[in-house]
């Protein structure tokens, strides 16, 4: 592994935002030590201090301070070609948020991996790509540490989870959820992504549009009521989160469930919005 840039314990104010929309041509690799903000997905993730993430190629960047100071180790690395199946073998989710308890040992990590990266010496390239390997592999310890937690909390999980889906309607938010189990949000997220491959207000919304499927194809509630029954905001909010989630209107999606499934053309019709 060739890395190409590195900070270690860079510090700025509760103003730092990272956006970079675009194609990057390298990984991010960021250990982050303070509360932080993230957007992966069209989500806003709020992390508690000590997250590590690793960003794709091509995977929009933005995230921001959550707390008076900003602090982070990061460095952006290319694999060689026969490293980039690593991930995959190591069970490592690409971006992800993972909570650590304790991030000590990474910190240290990062700190040899910028003394090889200024130093001078013939064997430095290697050096650095050792220590990122360790770096990998203890992160990935880690990892199935978590999802043996993730297995101590299934019970717990699976109730949360039914009572999402058993209330729809309400607001539900990682916090609140959290709380039901007394244990951090972030460690909340972290454990709700490794059982059930949603992030949990990912799930949430995929409950409203579930039971929004519902109500479209038993009933001949109008979209207006319905969107006031999974209490949106405003008609044109669940209209386009439904859209987001299925790509066709609610209306649209009624049509073809009473026409047995098919996709008629119903592009024109002045019934979407009622």
């Amino acid at each position: 592994m060739r890395v190409t840039q590195i900070g270690v314990n860079r510090c700025y104010d509760e103003h730092y935002i990272k956006n970079f929309p675009g194609e990057t041509g390298h990984y991010l690799l960021l250990l982050i030590k303070s509360k932080t903000r993230f957007k992966i997905n069209e989500e806003w993730i709020c992390a508690d201090p000590n997250t590590i993430i690793i960003y794709n190629l091509g995977t929009p960047q933005y995230f921001c301070a959550d707390s008076e100071i900003f602090i982070h180790d990061w460095l952006t690395y290319v694999p060689e070609e026969e490293e980039t199946g690593l991930f995959a073998q190591l069970g490592i989710a690409m971006d992800t948020i993972y909570q650590l308890h304790e991030v000590t040992y990474f910190t240290e990590l990062f700190k040899a991996i910028n003394t090889e990266f200024l130093a001078n010496n013939e064997c430095k390239n290697q050096s650095i790509s050792a220590y990122l390997h360790l770096f990998f592999y203890k992160l990935a310890e880690y990892i199935h540490r978590t999802e043996s937690g993730a297995n101590d909390y299934h019970e717990q999980l699976q109730r949360i989870r039914a009572m999402i889906y058993d209330n729809p309607a309400k607001r539900w938010s990682v916090q609140e959820l959290s709380a039901k189990i007394s244990i951090s949000a972030s460690y909340f997220q972290s454990l709700y992504k490794n059982r059930f491959d949603i992030t949990p207000i990912a799930d949430v919304i995929n409950s409203r549009i579930e039971y929004a499927k519902y109500l479209l194809t038993s009933t001949d509630y109008s979209i207006s009521r319905i969107s006031k029954e999974l209490n949106y905001s405003c008609d044109i909010s669940f209209i386009q989160q439904f859209k987001s989630m299925t790509r066709i209107t609610p209306f649209q999606y009624r049509v073809q469930m009473l026409n047995g499934g098919s996709n008629p053309d119903v592009s024109h019709s002045s019934e979407q919005n009622k």
